[in-house]
């Protein structure tokens, strides 16, 4: 049965003082006042238990949210920093750091060229 169909034989019951289900009433299916309350007890039970999922899975999709807007944030500074990237600068430091390595280089073959006598002298 359906909620309002529920609804409807709960007060059905009250205007015709069922206090319980009863063979000799005119609709010997209905529970009465006593059931009603019953099932009306159940229906709200049910029905906290479906807020308390949506709850739950409404904080869920707040967090995933705010996860999606901190990475959309993260993703568009890296991309600015890309993109907006000064080419004159970095070519610069590119070729000061390639320098360095090179002087490196020549550095350690002249090292190793040195034998031990070559150094004592």
């Amino acid at each position: 049965t359906s909620v309002f169909q529920d609804l409807d034989d709960m007060i059905f019951a009250v205007r015709n003082g069922y206090y319980r289900a009863d063979a000799n009433n005119h609709d010997p299916r209905n529970t009465g006042m006593q059931g009603a309350l019953k099932r009306l007890d159940h229906l709200i039970d049910h029905a906290n238990k479906e807020l308390t999922k949506i709850g739950s899975q409404t904080k869920l999709l707040t967090a995933t949210n705010q996860r999606a807007e901190v990475m959309k944030v993260n993703v568009l500074t890296v991309k600015n920093d890309v993109i907006d990237a000064d080419y004159a600068e970095s070519y610069l430091k590119f070729t000061q750091l390639s320098l360095s390595y090179q002087a490196t280089l020549q550095a350690s073959a002249k090292i190793n060229q040195l034998s031990l006598l070559n150094y004592l002298n």
